[in-house]
């Protein structure tokens, strides 16, 4: 098949999404439980079932000290997935990620989590261990909203490596030092687009309830709801009108 035949063109009101997957070969997919995630794995699936069925997915979740939420909300999603599109025989892992030695775990006192690279390693480093030759690895990094946005207050507190003036491509780049192949869909989008995505497949009332976007630890230890304080569930208001 050419790769006309094997791209599949996903319109949004922030420009298209186009997953292309040639071949035989293994499709790393960072999983975190949120609703960005979530949503590539749905479109991931829905192009494997439509386009290519010899794409072999590798999930991977990192299971931090704070943040043990992650793998049980990505499970949940997956599974919900897998009964709408197989995902045929997938892997799915994960590891622990510990905090930096004194630093506290969590944001600290101006929203700032200093172990964000750590966890940022840790699942990459599951992922590394999942890469060969022929595979590929997708991330469902959103875009931040935008600053000039009147409609939020969603600038401080923001991670601006999500910035879109210094987002990575959305296309296939490469990761050094090792080479990984990459691909961040969303990398110019923000979570409006993903909101979209949700009702543009009839999953707002389904899959996105099964999602987790909030940090905060000390609101909620059981992790059924959402604290509605912190940036990312702010980020999540704003884009979809609701936390779940």
């Amino acid at each position: 098949m050419t790769q006309e035949e094997l791209t599949m063109i996903v319109p949004t009101s922030q420009g298209d999404i186009k997953i292309y997957i040639p071949g035989s070969r293994d499709v790393i997919v960072k999983m975190s439980g949120g609703a960005d995630s979530s949503i590539l794995m749905f479109l991931l699936a829905k192009y494997r079932q439509e386009y290519n069925p010899n794409i072999n997915f590798k999930i991977v979740s990192t299971v931090a000290t704070l943040k043990p939420y992650q793998f049980i909300f990505a499970k949940q999603v997956v599974e919900f997935i897998d009964n709408i599109y197989s995902l045929g025989d997938y892997e799915h892992h994960s590891n622990e990620c510990f905090p930096v030695s004194g630093i506290t775990d969590g944001p600290d006192e101006n929203g700032v989590d200093r172990n964000a690279d750590a966890y940022g390693r840790a699942i990459a480093e599951i992922a590394e261990k999942m890469q060969n030759n022929t595979a590929v690895q997708w991330m469902g990094i959103t875009a931040n909203p935008s600053v000039t946005d009147r409609s939020h207050s969603l600038n401080a507190g923001r991670d601006t490596a999500r910035d879109k003036d210094v987002a990575v491509p959305v296309s296939q780049y490469y990761m050094e030092p090792d080479v990984f192949k990459s691909n961040r869909p969303f990398a110019d989008k923000d979570k409006k687009v993903v909101a979209e995505l949700y009702n543009k497949y009839n999953l707002t009332n389904t899959l996105f309830p099964l999602t987790r976007s909030c940090e905060s630890f000390e609101f909620n230890e059981t992790f059924s709801e959402h604290c509605g304080e912190c940036w990312w569930c702010k980020e999540r208001k704003w884009a979809f009108g609701k936390l779940a």
